[in-house]
This record gives C-alpha cells, structure tokens and sequence, in this order.
C-alpha cells in the first residue's frame, strides 16, 4: 500500500478520534496532519501495524 492510500484509509477514523478527543474540529485536524508527517519521516520497516500506530500516535498527539 503507498503512503497516499495509506493517508486516504486511516484519515476519516483518526480524524474522528481526534475531534472525540479534543473536541475542536480545526485541532483535530492539525493533530492528524502532524501525526501523517511524522510517521512519513520514519522508517516504515519498524512499524509492524500501520493502523494502530496511526491510532495510538494520535490519541497520543491529542492528549498532550
């Protein structure tokens, strides 16, 4: 799967994640875009399961 499909997959549920979270829908998307950027500068190869990585980074992103 290519990063691009990657993005169009998991977008819609992190983002729901992320607004149930902060509660703003602006701030979940900015967390989301983080989250994207930094998974893309890192090695591919240790990340065993893409989606909850994805997830966890995210509820992660949102509670700091």
């Amino acid at each position: 799967m290519t990063h691009a499909q990657t993005i169009a997959l998991y977008q819609p549920l992190l983002h729901t994640i992320a607004y149930n979270l902060v509660r703003c829908k602006e701030d979940a998307e900015d967390i989301v875009q983080e989250t994207f950027l930094k998974w893309l500068s890192i090695d591919q190869k240790k990340i065993e399961n893409t989606k909850a990585y994805l997830v966890k980074a995210v509820t992660n992103n949102c509670l700091n």
